[in-house]
């Protein structure tokens, strides 16, 4: 009789352990996947950010004002697929730079996660009388 009755309270002991550990540990995981998510992409808007900001200096499209636009066609006009549950946008701007005759250009890209709009921004400074 004794030996059952032990066996009676390590089986609730046991579920009172799992029921404080595991929503603990399941946030844990949560957090985990939620920063591999965020890392990927930001490394995939930044990816993204150095090509536009590659085509902008040298194409010089950078001198028709602030551009802005999504990444789901190509230059070429080619359809891309783009998860549609996290379309990625950009945006240009010039400004003066400090120095004289220098233009800095910006490329901003932007999503939505987890209910908050993320972005990576990349500059660059250009020579105005020298670039395309």
């Amino acid at each position: 009789m004794n030996r059952r009755g032990f066996t009676l309270i390590e089986a609730l002991a046991t579920v009172v352990l799992v029921a404080i550990v595991l929503p603990v540990a399941m946030r844990g995981v949560s957090a985990a996947l939620a920063l591999g998510e965020s890392a990927a992409m930001r490394q995939q808007a930044t990816v993204l950010a150095e090509g536009k900001l590659a085509e902008m200096v040298t194409t010089g499209l950078w001198r028709g004002g602030d551009l802005s636009g999504d990444f789901s066609t190509s230059a070429l006009g080619e359809s891309l697929s783009v998860d549609e549950t996290r379309s990625l946008t950009w945006s240009v701007t010039s400004t003066d730079a400090p120095w004289d005759q220098l233009r800095q250009i910006s490329v901003k890209v932007m999503w939505m996660s987890r209910g908050y709009e993320r972005n990576v921004t990349l500059t660059t400074l250009v020579d105005e009388e020298n670039a395309p």
